[in-house]
């Protein structure tokens, strides 16, 4: 729901404002009895003046979406947000959940897509609104999508709403750090290693370790191309060519590189990426498919800086039910 203002036709263009709820902002054959779902996503617009959308809203028609540009103040619910880490062993954390905002009056452009859950996920539209918001700002300037101001599915015949706060990794799902003197000694022993490269050597796997924290921070199919991208960036020197990571896992591991092309799958991981990019898939990611590559990603990291390797990889791979072949299978 959102304030718009608008000129009163009675009185010489003296503005009043217009309350506006969902379900009159949207084709009524998207809100059935089996779904009522919406997500809806809020951006300031910088640079608009406030005459240009005072006489009317502005809409855009999409066969799956309707984009909504109006001058205003609209009313949300902020996320939960993580206001305390209230223990570090065992985790423990406190949210908060602040009563609805108002935002403040200016230029706003909102996304309305249909949404279909559990058919359709969260993170799927997520996917989808960030899709949107790059064509708009494609073709109509990044200024009309400068800053989102919330974004959440709601169901508008119950005034229910679904909020997320910040993604935070759970933190059972890792070990306990090492904070011995050995591994404390292993962070200098790691950051000298890298200083002493050769220079084009040096920057590669710096900015290698930039896309690996980008993929740690993300999710599903982002989190997956950043973290290949880091892999890229360490140990691969043409942009078809995986040879050299089969190569560097062979070195690390005392093996054949056909051994351990066989071992480690590092093709059919390549050709995964390869579908995502290039043919538009868009399938679900689990969590142990990023932990492979992750751990993929140190074994090579140790063999380039000349540390004996650890056996990460292999250590997924012989977990209890592990199983790689499903996880690079498209379908959701």
């Amino acid at each position: 729901m959102y304030n718009a203002a608008m000129p009163d036709a009675n009185e010489n263009r003296q503005e009043h404002q217009v309350q506006l709820s969902f379900p009159e902002l949207v084709p009524p054959e998207w809100i059935t009895e089996e779904n009522s779902w919406l997500w809806i996503a809020c951006y300031h617009s910088m640079r608009i003046k406030k005459e240009h959308l005072a006489e009317r809203l502005r809409t855009i028609e999409l066969s799956d979406a309707r984009v909504v540009l109006f001058y205003g103040s609209p009313r949300y619910q902020p996320p939960p947000t993580l206001t305390a880490i209230q223990s570090t062993y065992p985790p423990a954390f406190h949210l908060s959940v602040t009563e609805q905002s108002v935002g403040m009056e200016g230029a706003y452009a909102m996304m309305i897509l249909r949404y279909q859950p559990p058919a359709e996920t969260e993170y799927d539209a997520r996917v989808r609104e960030l899709a949107l918001r790059s064509l708009l700002g494609t073709v109509l300037g990044e200024n009309l999508v400068y800053h989102r101001l919330y974004h959440y599915p709601i169901r508008v015949d119950k005034s229910e709403a679904q909020l997320y706060g910040e993604p935070l990794r759970n933190p059972l799902s890792d070990p306990e750090p090492d904070i011995s003197d050995e591994g404390l000694k292993k962070v200098t022993e790691l950051y000298a290693a890298i200083d002493v490269l050769e220079e084009h050597q040096r920057n590669r796997v710096r900015l290698s370790l930039r896309w690996h924290g980008e993929a740690r921070d993300g999710a599903g199919v982002e989190s997956f191309v950043n973290e290949w991208v880091a892999l890229e960036a360490l140990g691969m020197t043409a942009q078809k060519n995986v040879a050299p990571l089969e190569e560097a896992l062979a070195q690390a591991y005392g093996i054949s590189t056909a051994e351990a092309n066989k071992r480690f799958q590092v093709r059919s991981l390549f050709s995964f990426r390869s579908q995502i990019l290039h043919q538009g898939h868009i399938p679900g990611i689990h969590s142990d498919l990023m932990d492979y590559l992750r751990a993929l990603y140190k074994d090579i990291l140790w063999q380039r800086v000349g540390f004996p390797s650890e056996r990460v990889a292999e250590a997924v791979l012989l977990r209890p039910g592990f199983d790689l072949k499903p996880l690079l299978k498209l379908s959701k």
